[in-house]
């Protein structure tokens, strides 16, 4: 108990009565008990009553040294106390388990295939007659005209693509020898009426009954090319949708198993319903826009790589939702 002893002989000395100071001592050490002669804190001296004059400036003492404090504070830390060691209980929280990290990689995975799919230039492809090779997007033509083998029918293809691909705001390029030219559907659909009835014009011999039909031709020809620019519009503005959805799903999904809990449970703890929705947006965007295509039976057009691309995002996105349900199924079981 000598260290018990050293405390309650620190405490009188500090200024503290020897009550308090066994009662704190008591507080570390309960069974303690004041060895006898233990130093007693005196009571403070009563001040006798003097003249102020007998009073030198000098002789002034601190009031913290003629009595204890009234606002008795706890003993300080840096008095020797003892230290009960005790065991704190360790939790080992499980991480993010195979499943919960196979649906990341899932969503994350739909996320840049819908991104893709977005901007891929081929969702239709097609061979014409004589070698031109046709791609559509969503909103985007390519036109190919590498396939054709003879010189001539080479040129005129160059210069007919060069004219279709030009926007209607600027002037189409003269003697191109590019083979492959982009442009925007909306435009090649305008550009393709413009050529037709100066074609038809000139061809005519001024015939005016000539130039009538051909302009009306061009303009049902137009009217039924701008059905696939609507189509395109409808599908990639629900792909936009889907892809928003997944990119929102992903993020739920990250936060919470890297430790960031800046969102609310009861989201993240539904967000699988979000990863499936987002499937089925993107999957339903595909459907829009092929449901939306002119019925053209003679079409030599086909689905191609943007198409399936789309198509596998969305069913990624599915399948996350599905892992992220039989993930909380195994937790709870």
């Amino acid at each position: 108990m000598a260290d018990a002893q050293s405390y309650h002989d620190g405490l009188v000395a500090q200024g503290y009565s020897a009550d308090q100071a066994l009662a704190y001592t008591r507080q570390y050490y309960p069974d303690f008990t004041p060895a006898a002669g233990a130093p007693v804190a005196a009571a403070p001296a009563m001040p006798e009553a003097v003249q102020p004059a007998a009073v030198a400036p000098a002789a002034a003492q601190p009031m913290a040294q003629t009595m204890p404090a009234q606002a008795m504070p706890q003993p300080l830390a840096t008095q020797t106390m003892p230290t009960q060691a005790t065991a704190q209980p360790t939790v080992t929280g499980e991480g993010p388990s195979m499943l919960g990290w196979g649906a990341v990689g899932l969503i994350a995975m739909a996320l840049l295939l819908s991104m893709v799919a977005q901007f891929n230039g081929a969702w239709l492809t097609g061979d014409v007659e004589g070698g031109l090779q046709i791609s559509s997007g969503l909103s985007s033509v390519t036109y190919d005209c590498s396939g054709i083998g003879e010189e001539a029918n080479q040129s005129i293809c160059i210069s007919s693509s060069a004219y279709l691909s030009t926007p209607m705001d600027e002037t189409p390029p003269e003697n191109s020898t590019e083979m492959v030219h982009k442009g925007t559907q909306a435009g090649a659909c305008d550009r393709f009426e413009e050529l037709t009835v100066n074609m038809a014009t000139a061809l005519s011999g001024g015939n005016q009954t000539v130039i009538d039909e051909a302009t009306s031709a061009a303009a049902d020809a137009k009217a039924e090319c701008m059905i696939s620019v609507e189509a395109g519009s409808k599908g990639g503005t629900w792909l936009w949708i889907g892809t928003v959805l997944a990119l929102v799903c992903t993020v739920m999904a990250v936060l919470p198993k890297v430790g960031v809990d800046a969102i609310p449970s009861v989201v993240t703890d539904n967000a699988r319903w979000g990863n499936m929705l987002a499937g089925v947006v993107i999957v339903l965007a595909v459907l829009l826009w092929r449901s939306a295509l002119p019925d053209d039976p003679d079409s030599v057009m086909g689905a191609s790589i943007g198409v399936y691309i789309a198509v596998v995002a969305g069913i990624m996105a599915i399948a996350s939702g599905v892992l992220e349900v039989l993930d909380g199924r195994s937790g709870q079981a």
